[in-house]
This record gives C-alpha cells, sequence and structure tokens, in this order.
C-alpha cells in the first residue's frame, strides 16, 4: 500500500514527472503480427463527468473496445474477470464505484501489470450526443504518465467509431502496430447498439436476475449476438440449470469468431460431462480444441476419456497439456486418475 501511495505523490506533483517518452518503451517493429508484443496492461473504464446518469455503462464499452484493440495488436490486458475478483472479492468495490487513483495503483500492482489506463468522458452537443474521451498511460513501474489523450467530440450513435477512435489512439500512444494494408482491422463490436448496450449492461449487474433479463433483451433483438448467448448460457449454468445453458448454446450455431465458439464448445463439453453424458462431451470438447489449443479443455478432454475408458488417448491428452502449462495444477489430478502403467513382461 505505501508503494502505491508513493507512486501517487509522484504522480500528482506538480512538474515531477514528464509525458512518457515513445523511447522509454520498446517499438514495434514495423509490421510486426498481432502477438508479438508482451506488455501488460489494466484497462479501467472511463469516468462519467456528462451530466447523463444514463449513459453509465458507456465506460465499460469504451474499456471493451480499447481492450479489443490492445489485445488485437499482440498486448497482453488483465481480463475483466481478473480486475472484477481484484475489485470485488479483495476491496470490496461495486461494478459502478469509482474508486481513486491510488486505488487503481494498488489494483494494477496487485495485478503485477506494468501499465495502468484510465480516463474519462464527457458529452457536449445540444442533446448531448456527442462523447468526448480523455486518458492516460500509466508506467506504474516507472512512476510515469503518458501526456492526455483527447478524443472527439464524436457521435454516441456511433459507437463502433467512437471504439475505434479511442482504440486506435491508445495504440499510437503505446508505439503498437495499427490497422492497416498489411493488418486487418480489429473486429467492431458485434451486435446493433441496443443489443450491444443492454449487454454492457448486464456485466454491470452484481444482480444474477437483472443481468440475466438484459442478456434475454440483448438475445432477443439481435439473435446472432453470440457473445451475449454465450454470457447467458454462463449465468444459466451458474444458476443451477444446465440443461438452459445447454439449449442456449445449442439454439444457434457460433460463427465468425474462433475464440467464442472454442469457448461455448468448451462449456458445453464440460456440462455434458458433468451429466455424464460422455460422447457429446468428448465431440465437442474435441471442436474447442480444433478451435483453440487450450491447457485446462486438454485436461477435462482426458477426464472425459478416462471415464469412457479410454486411457490411451487420455494419456496423450494429458501429455499435450502438460506442454501447453507444466505448472497447472489439475495436471497431477488427472494423472492420478489414470491408471499405473502396466509393468513389462
Amino acid at each position: 500500500m505505501l508503494r502505491a501511495f508513493a507512486v501517487l505523490i509522484l504522480v500528482c506533483a506538480c512538474g515531477a514527472l514528464g509525458p512518457a517518452r515513445a523511447a522509454d518503451a520498446p517499438e514495434a517493429a514495423p509490421g510486426a503480427p498481432p502477438g508479438a508484443h508482451g506488455r501488460s496492461y489494466l484497462i479501467v473504464p472511463p469516468e462519467n463527468l456528462s451530466e447523463n446518469r444514463e449513459l453509465y455503462w458507456l465506460g465499460e464499452a469504451l474499456l471493451e473496445g480499447m481492450e479489443r484493440y490492445m489485445s488485437w495488436a499482440g498486448a497482453e490486458v488483465a481480463t475483466r474477470e481478473e480486475r472484477r475478483s481484484i475489485e470485488g472479492d479483495e476491496m470490496g468495490l461495486g461494478p459502478l464505484s469509482v474508486p481513486t487513483i491510488a486505488t487503481r495503483i494498488k489494483e494494477a500492482e496487485e495485478l503485477e501489470v506494468a501499465k495502468l489506463v484510465s480516463g474519462s468522458f464527457a458529452t457536449s452537443g445540444e442533446t448531448s450526443r456527442l462523447a468526448t474521451v480523455t486518458f492516460s498511460v500509466l508506467d506504474v513501474r516507472q512512476a510515469r504518465r503518458s501526456s492526455p489523450a483527447v478524443v472527439g467530440p464524436l457521435p454516441l450513435d456511433d459507437l463502433p467509431s467512437l471504439q475505434r477512435a479511442v482504440g486506435t489512439k491508445l495504440l499510437q500512444i503505446e508505439s503498437l502496430p495499427l490497422p492497416g494494408p498489411d493488418l486487418p482491422t480489429p473486429p467492431a463490436s458485434e451486435a446493433d447498439a441496443p443489443a450491444y448496450e443492454a449487454r454492457i449492461k448486464a456485466l454491470l449487474e452484481e444482480d444474477p436476475e437483472k443481468r440475466s433479463k438484459y442478456l434475454l433483451r440483448a438475445v432477443e433483438v439481435d439473435p446472432d449476438y453470440f457473445r451475449a448467448r454465450l454470457d447467458l448460457a454462463i449465468l444459466q449454468r451458474e444458476a443451477g440449470e444446465p440443461g438452459k445453458a445447454l439449449a442456449t448454446l445449442r439454439a444457434k450455431p457460433f460463427r465468425g469468431d474462433p475464440t467464442l465458439s472454442a469457448q461455448a464448445e468448451r462449456i458445453a463439453g464440460e456440462i455434458n460431462l458433468e451429466a455424464g453424458d460422455l460422447t457429446p462431451a468428448i465431440e465437442a470438447l474435441r471442436r474447442s480444441l480444433s478451435l483453440k489449443d487450450d491447457c485446462s479443455t486438454h485436461l477435462t478432454l482426458a477426464r472425459a476419456l478416462i471415464g469412457r475408458g479410454d486411457f490411451q488417448v487420455a494419456a496423450a491428452e494429458l501429455e499435450l497439456a502438460r506442454r501447453l502449462d507444466p505448472q497447472d495444477p489439475e495436471i497431477a489430478e488427472v494423472q492420478a486418475l489414470l491408471p499405473p502403467p502396466t509393468p513389462p513382461e
């Protein structure tokens, strides 16, 4: 905690810090592909400084846009789940809390990230339908903060363009690859504005019933909004309704996003495994692995194969998991389920 306050004093001291220079961080190689950068970031929702309290969800939408662009460029970004775990479990903060900069720095230290991205947004215009976003990047370890970046005013009615402008500006500040002829543009928001807004509002709800209502609304407005459907299935599973969750996942095929599709298949496999339906579990888990190689999925598949008595294939899946993450504690648990090797005669 002392270190957090020390960094805060350094950041706030008048004239003590200048803007971070591009040379202070390793530059991206020209045309570097996504995945080439390992710097880690905590991005927090920009604070709502507008008079319109109904825009409380916009900060989370802007955060999601920045995360999407940073992940596309290959930067490691703390997930929302990791952030909420620290904020809720350790700090007792709700989804709509506005923590101090000292708390944010402490959060970054807890997550062991190198940089903190924070800011605010305000609205203007006759109907307050123009948004201006201001943010900066704080190097937590070096106590250096970038000059504030200002994006806008841009129309709120075109949220994908606002997310794109903010995401691109963040990439520029961090000298990361920008979309261009050789690098495709990161995907935009996956749904129309009403469905997207409903899902973002669900993320900020602590009451599971209200979250479910928002997600159901998002899926009703846009049945092809796969991320909302996946979130709904996860919520249904957590509520002890695996049958509903499986029906939600299977309502329509997941297309266009291999990561989402892999996650959906993995969850379907886990639900089937828990129900003792081994063949559909194995099929779903193999489909998940065909889309994304993942240690946890290999281990779950190994458990399903052991349940069916396919010990040799299960041992091969266990070895694949070990290669991906030899430190995973679940490896020893799955290994213990396998029968000991038969000694040679």
